[in-house]
């Protein structure tokens, strides 16, 4: 017996919605419980599924700790076969290269115009085996880097689909050709009353000349809060901000599929590079709801940078009024993708929490391992036996660390 069933790219309120029958029925297997239709798979975890957990144990290497060597703002950093690192460093321009044993080496490519040169790192991820590629969203063009150097460039073009300043490459397929997505930008919009609203993000497959090709989809984006401000030199006028805990979505780029990560769902969409619908995957979660500890542990962080004790305090009790979505996400707003082509979901960070959960998945849909690290560490990169991420002491300076990763104890 068949049923009539709409699988949606991803639920809200602009989708791409494929429409087939679904097999009434469903199997158990050590990927969770899966369901075919017409072309497109639905696996379903339990979130108490037994799966193998790992632990992340502190290593001594720690990239960007001494003198003259020192972080600004890392927006990637990737452990390439031969155990070296590159680091992409966003603050100063800079793509730096790192030993095994994380001592500094050279500096793979500057702040400047000129081939391997950036005026904006927005973005670093792997390219095959042993490259990198890199987008600068100011010079609008994406790089490959081996850790020998740059390699290659080319200017991604203005697609019909975005705007070129929001455009933003996620990947490079196989042969080299970027994938990009569009947000980031608060929108002016129409005015009116106070509401919740989400931009349209779009998904395009570039040509490896930077020319635009097929549009592969569209989602939901941030959640943009709307309010009338009711006091002030501008008052009844309108704000428009990121909504405080809101929902959205982001997406990866792995094995020439795009995965589309539904952070309030706890759920994923595989996408091919023609734009179908391959697979869905999701996980079971509590729902958990914003309540005053969690403002109170926000405001507190919010209001800490400032020096000014009475300044603090006043900031500190604006910060614990401020609106705010009633639930929190149930994942983080990033998905990491791993030298074994792996997909990693965060737990959602809430303020005062003090470790994340990392859940692992196959491309298959297949729950193999979760591993739980401190919340100070930003995770970046990862393989079968380690992990390296950003760590922001309590002054807030940035260091690149790495884990060994390794199985926990008794399981």
């Amino acid at each position: 017996m068949t049923l009539r069933c709409t699988v949606a790219l991803l639920a809200g309120s602009m989708m791409i919605v494929i429409s087939a029958p679904v097999v009434v029925g469903a199997q158990t297997s050590a990927s969770g419980t899966i369901r075919d239709s017409a072309g497109v798979q639905v696996v379903s975890h339990r979130r108490e599924a037994a799966v193998r957990q790992f632990e992340a144990r502190p290593t001594e290497i720690e990239l960007g700790a001494t003198a003259g060597t020192e972080l600004v703002r890392v927006v990637g950093a990737i452990r390439v076969p031969n155990g070296k690192f590159l680091v992409a460093d966003a603050g100063r321009r800079h793509l730096l290269r790192f030993g095994a044993r994380g001592d500094f080496e050279r500096v793979l490519g500057r702040d400047g115009a000129g081939p391997g040169e950036f005026a904006q790192i927005r973005w670093m991820g792997r390219h095959g085996s042993d490259s990198i590629a890199t987008y600068d969203g100011r010079q609008f063009r994406y790089s490959v880097f081996t850790d020998s150097g740059f390699v290659r460039q080319a200017i991604v073009q203005k697609s019909e689909h975005m705007y070129l300043a929001e455009t933003s490459v996620f990947g490079l397929l196989s042969r080299g050709a970027p994938v990009a997505t569009a947000g980031g930008a608060i929108q002016l919009g129409d005015l009116g009353p106070a509401r919740i609203e989400r931009a349209e993000f779009p998904v395009v497959r570039y040509e490896v000349d930077g020319k635009p090709g097929r549009l592969l989809a569209r989602y939901p984006g941030d959640e943009i809060q709307v309010s009338v401000l009711e006091s002030g030199p501008m008052s009844g006028g309108f704000a428009r901000r990121l909504r405080l805990f809101g929902t959205t979505s982001t997406v990866g780029l792995v094995s020439n599929h795009v995965v589309v990560v539904d952070n309030a769902r706890f759920q994923f969409d595989v996408v091919d590079t023609l734009g179908r619908l391959v697979r869905r995957v999701r996980v079971e979660h509590d729902r958990s709801p914003v309540e005053a500890r969690h403002m109170d542990a926000y405001a507190v962080e919010r209001a800490s940078a400032v020096v000014n004790t009475s300044q603090r305090d006043s900031l500190r009790r604006s910060y614990a009024r401020e609106p705010h979505a009633a639930e929190f996400p149930a994942v983080d707003s990033r998905v990491m993708l791993d030298a074994e082509r792996r997909i990693w979901l965060g737990s959602y960070r809430r303020p005062g929490d003090r470790e994340q959960t990392w859940w692992i998945f196959t491309l298959s849909g297949a729950l193999v391992g979760r591993v739980m690290v401190p919340a100070s560490l930003t995770l970046m990169d990862a393989g079968t036996d380690y992990l390296l991420g950003v760590w922001r002491d309590s002054d807030g300076v940035q260091t690149v660390r790495q884990f060994n990763l390794v199985p926990a104890s008794g399981r």
